[in-house]
């Protein structure tokens, strides 16, 4: 059964529950006051859906994070569109109790209400892949008080009555429990209509048996590190632009989203048959919007762009020379390879463009897929088909991803995809770092040394065997 379509009919079942224990109980309703509810309630499980992270995607790992507090709470910066998002969300939060229940029309109650449902959110968010956000967190307060404020404005022109009492609180109660019934069936069952509840759904696969024309290949069950699949996995390749999640993976570690950067000199490092973001010297744009143009078009350009910019802020000097920035950042990239694993790798250049002494592996590759996908902005990025943005400059684009899994209008679209990287030259071939979420288990699969069209056939058909055995 599809979510949304569940939301509705439980809504629904909770509405009439409600009025049925109000005429009960003798506090009839008016039909504004039972369509009021109907949507309160849809609204809750949408904004716990936009919100909170389900129970198949929680993780324990923020406990790491325990020794050091001020990165656990950190104002994280976070983009203007994104904050106006999360602003508006929790409006709503704020407008509905106050129309539904009188008890809610004084503030120390809302104050009490609001700041426990938004406390709530910023609990489950810790506990799942967005992490917890003390920004976010300050943003939903404010939307929902402000929500409070408009609410009680709206009472002063158009005056809605509540349902007649007997008991002194009787709001709280019923207001208390349908809160709790639809963070539950959020927390368990968002998951579960999805495939994604771990005692509902299938066990992942163990182990693949299928023929694939790529010479290179290796497929990993991502929650488990678990290889399913593994053909020539440990074979030094070169890694083609499948390099540049690495060099996204480094560069987040020094620079922040919303940073502006000036694209420099440095774009006439690459060679003439690379591809290409086109961008200009002067240039400005930000840090997240040099990512998009560096993982959807795959520009070499902007692949050269963050490593320069990251380069003179790891060595903390702005003035740095191109090539000693790009060499530093370089070493980072190579550090960072190590630290999560993928040992057997060696990269020179920030693009992938094949060089003398840079190789790679499909298993390390699919650990540094793995390292993507856990953070949220770049999963996001590579998980996308087409951005449109307009930089700090005013120039206007738009991105198409290469990744032909991703596009609604190639025959090779596959809905469960979620991203991830493309790449080609002359000695890697045709390659593509892909991922997908089979009944809520996440697959990475590396096809490497493929031809241009075999690469996109052979991912499907690991997806499509992955399908067969779990169902």
């Amino acid at each position: 059964m599809n979510y949304y379509l569940s939301v509705l009919v439980l809504c629904l079942l909770l509405t009439i529950a409600v009025q049925l224990w109000h005429s009960f109980r003798k506090k009839p309703t008016s039909w504004f006051h039972k369509l009021l509810f109907f949507f309160y309630c849809v609204y809750l499980c949408l904004l716990f859906d936009s919100q909170t992270a389900p129970f198949s995607q929680w993780s324990f790992s923020f406990l790491k994070s325990l020794t050091d507090l001020s990165s656990l709470f950190r104002l994280s910066p976070v983009s203007l569109s994104d904050s106006l998002g999360t602003f508006i969300w929790f409006l709503p939060l704020g407008v509905f109790p106050v129309l539904l229940y009188g008890n809610c029309r004084r503030f120390g109650t809302f104050f009490i209400y609001g700041t426990i449902l938004c406390l709530l959110t910023g609990i489950f968010n810790l506990l799942g892949p967005d992490g917890f956000s003390l920004y976010r967190l300050l943003l939903s307060l404010a939307g929902t008080f402000l929500g409070y404020l408009l609410g009680l404005f709206f009472l002063r022109l158009v005056p809605v009555k509540t349902p007649r009492t007997r008991k002194k609180n009787p709001d709280g109660t019923e207001l208390k429990y349908v809160v709790i019934l639809l963070l539950i069936f959020h927390t368990c069952f968002s998951s579960l209509f999805s495939g994604g509840l771990p005692f509902f759904k299938s066990a992942p696969v163990s182990d693949l048996t299928l023929e694939l024309a790529a010479p290179e290949a290796y497929v990993m069950h991502l929650e488990s590190r678990t290889p399913i699949y593994d053909k020539e996995g440990q074979k030094q390749i070169a890694p083609a632009s499948t390099t540049k999640m690495l060099t996204a993976l480094t560069a987040v570690d020094y620079c922040s989203m919303e940073e502006v950067v000036t694209v420099g000199e440095e774009i006439g490092l690459i060679p003439s048959d690379s591809s290409r973001a086109w961008l200009s010297a002067g240039n400005q744009l930000t840090f997240k919007q040099l990512l998009v143009a560096m993982l959807l078009p795959s520009g070499n350009d902007a692949a050269y762009t963050i490593a320069v910019h990251t380069g003179r802020k790891i060595e903390q000097d702005v003035s740095l020379p191109i090539e000693d920035a790009v060499s530093s950042f370089t070493e980072a990239m190579n550090k960072k390879a190590r630290k999560i694993g993928a040992a057997s790798s060696n990269f020179v250049r920030p693009d992938g463009y094949d060089a003398e002494g840079q190789y790679t592996t499909c298993e390390d590759l699919a650990k540094i897929a793995a390292n993507c996908l856990e953070n949220a902005t770049l999963a996001e990025i590579m998980g996308t088909f087409r951005i449109s943005d307009t930089w700090a400059d005013g120039r206007e684009v738009t991105y198409n991803n290469t990744n032909e899994l991703l596009n609604p209008e190639s025959p090779y679209y596959y809905p469960n995809a979620v991203g991830l990287k493309t790449g080609n030259s002359g000695q890697a071939g045709s390659c593509l770092v892909s991922a997908s979420v089979i009944q809520g288990e996440t697959y990475i699969c590396v096809i490497m040394g493929d031809s241009s069209d075999t690469r996109w056939q052979d991912s499907l058909s690991v997806f499509h065997q992955i399908e067969l055995e779990v169902s």
